[in-house]
């Protein structure tokens, strides 16, 4: 059974499209010429993620077209930040979430496109189209449920962390030994003025 996910939508089209997503993005987003789904994220200029996404190849457009899939809350940030950036860049950024749907299942779709955040199906298979299945939003539950889980068993992660001690810094005095000491872990954005009040 497929389930349709809550998920919006935007589309870059355009002769500089790919160049224009490839200057901005965690992934080289040329290998979309090969493939039909790429997993990216924005960062800021400091490191912090601004969203994460997939990234679909819409092949038989007339021009250049990739659609990416994000969470609802970020899809507002992306189209303002995407239009800041696009400067001469010949592409248009729109929002299509109207008109467009994501699907999941545990089971091979039509496309059959794995979820390219792990390798072998392991966080089953994503779609998109225009067909139109309750909101549900158990999709998104399933996701998140095997993100989380899938990876290393949680006895040997416990095992792991039992094992595991703090090792001692590279650097004791100067700008490196403060850096180590203030900055956040890459999870928070790395960044070293997370808990810095003004």
């Amino acid at each position: 059974m497929s389930l349709r996910l809550d998920r919006a939508f935007l589309r870059v089209s355009g002769p500089d499209a790919i160049a224009f997503l490839d200057n901005l993005l965690t992934q080289d987003v040329t290998k979309l010429d090969t493939a039909s789904v790429l997993y990216a994220a924005l960062l800021t200029p400091q490191g912090k993620v601004v969203a994460d996404m997939f990234l679909w190849a819409r092949k038989t457009a007339p021009e250049p077209t990739v659609l990416i899939e994000c969470h609802p809350s970020r899809a507002g940030e992306l189209l303002r930040r995407f239009n800041l950036y696009k400067l001469r860049a010949k592409v248009s950024i729109e929002d299509i979430t109207a008109s467009m749907s994501a699907f999941y299942s545990s089971e091979p779709l039509v496309a059959d496109t794995d979820d390219p955040r792990l390798p072998d199906s392991a966080l089953g298979f994503r779609e998109i189209g225009t067909i139109d299945l309750p909101l549900t939003g158990e999709g998104d539950a399933i996701i998140e449920h095997n993100s989380i889980t899938l990876g290393i068993p949680a006895k040997e992660l416990k095992a792991r962390l039992a094992k595991w001690k703090q090792p001692k810094p590279n650097y004791t005095r100067g700008v490196l030994a403060k850096y180590a000491a203030l900055v956040s872990s890459a999870s928070e954005g790395a960044v070293t003025d997370k808990d810095l009040m003004l």
